[in-house]
C-alpha cells in the first residue's frame, strides 16, 4: 500500500484515495494514516516545485520522481520489486552535489553523495525519499 501511494505520486497523481470499507485490517489502517501524516508533511514539496523530472534505473524496477527547488531537490523513489534492489541514483543533471549531505525523509539516516550519486538498498517494495540543500 505504501509503495503503491508513492508510485502514484512519482508518476504525477496530485491525491490518493482510500474506500470507506477497505482496508479491513488494523494493519493497513495504520499504514493508511502513515501515508496520510507523510504527504501532509511532503505537500509543500509536492505542488510547489519548480520542475520535475521522472525516470526509472535498474531495468524499470526503481522509479525516481526529481522535484527541483533553487535551495534543494527532493527525490522520491519506490521500489517496484518484491525483491531487494541495490539503486545508484546519477544526479549530474541537476547540478552538482558532490559530497553533499542528502536527508532520507521518515527515516533516522543520512547519506553523503559520491560523485553526485545517492547509493542506497531498498527492500522490497520500499519507498525512500531524499532531501538534498543546494
Amino acid at each position: 500500500m505504501l509503495c503503491m501511494a508513492y508510485l502514484s505520486i512519482i508518476n504525477n497523481a496530485t491525491g490518493l484515495k482510500f474506500w470507506p470499507l477497505v482496508p479491513c485490517s488494523r494493519l493497513l489502517w495504520d499504514t493508511a494514516k502513515q501515508i496520510s501524516e507523510e504527504i501532509n508533511l511532503l505537500k509543500e514539496y509536492l505542488f510547489t516545485y519548480k520542475t520535475s523530472e521522472t525516470f526509472t534505473i535498474d531495468d524499470g524496477k526503481i522509479c525516481v520522481r526529481i522535484l527541483d527547488f533553487p535551495d534543494k531537490m527532493l527525490a522520491v523513489t519506490a521500489n517496484r520489486r518484491g525483491m531487494l534492489r541495490n539503486a545508484i541514483f546519477d544526479l549530474s543533471m541537476f547540478g552538482a552535489y558532490e559530497n553533499k549531505k542528502c536527508k532520507i525523509l521518515f527515516e533516522n539516516r543520512e547519506l553523503i553523495l559520491k560523485n553526485n550519486k545517492i547509493a542506497d538498498t531498498f527492500k522490497p517494495y520500499e519507498r525512500h525519499i531524499y532531501l538534498i540543500s543546494k
